[in-house]
């Protein structure tokens, strides 16, 4: 969780997003807002990944967030999870 509340570097981001994937998630993922603003498409559809995993609010709010990107990969894999919440 420090890589993903510290760190800028793509790649590792990439690597801690895809380890927490899997695991079923009841808190918050506040943490993981600042990864949002991020451009990089494969670790944007990780995230949505990993965020449809979680069952707080603000999951959905980050994945509604997420459709309106300027990616259609990742704008349509994040309508595709809401569809299914």
């Amino acid at each position: 969780m420090e890589i993903i509340a510290t760190s800028n570097d793509e790649d590792e981001l990439w690597e801690a997003v895809r380890r927490l994937q899997g695991k079923w998630k009841k808190g918050s993922p506040q943490i993981l807002e600042r990864i949002l603003s991020f451009n990089d498409e494969y670790l944007l559809c990780d995230l949505i990944e990993l965020l449809s995993e979680y069952r707080h609010p603000l999951a959905k709010e980050y994945l509604i967030r997420l459709t309106e990107s300027t990616c259609d990969d990742v704008s349509e894999l994040a309508y595709e999870k809401l569809k299914k919440k």
